[in-house]
C-alpha cells in the first residue's frame, strides 16, 4: 500500500532511542548536534522526532565535515 503512494515501508521519523541505535552515536551527541542546530527535529506535542531525510542529511553533513 505504501508504494501506491511513493513510500518505502521504512519509518518517516526516529525517537532519539532510536535514532542512538540506527547511527551508535550517544545520545548527548546526538544532542548536542540537535542544541548546535546541526540536527534537524520535529515536534509533535512532547515528542521530538529525527525525520529519516534529517538524519541522512546530517551524516552527510558529517561527512563532508571531516
Amino acid at each position: 500500500m505504501l508504494q501506491e503512494f511513493g513510500l518505502s515501508s521504512r519509518k518517516l521519523g526516529y525517537t532519539f532511542a532510536e535514532a542512538v541505535a540506527l547511527t551508535g552515536i550517544s545520545g548527548s551527541q546526538l544532542y548536542q548536534e540537535r542544541k548546535a542546530g546541526r540536527l534537524k527535529v520535529v515536534k509533535v506535542g512532547r515528542r521530538a522526532l529525527i525525520t529519516h531525510t534529517d538524519l541522512e542529511a546530517w551524516i552527510e553533513l558529517l561527512q563532508t565535515t571531516a
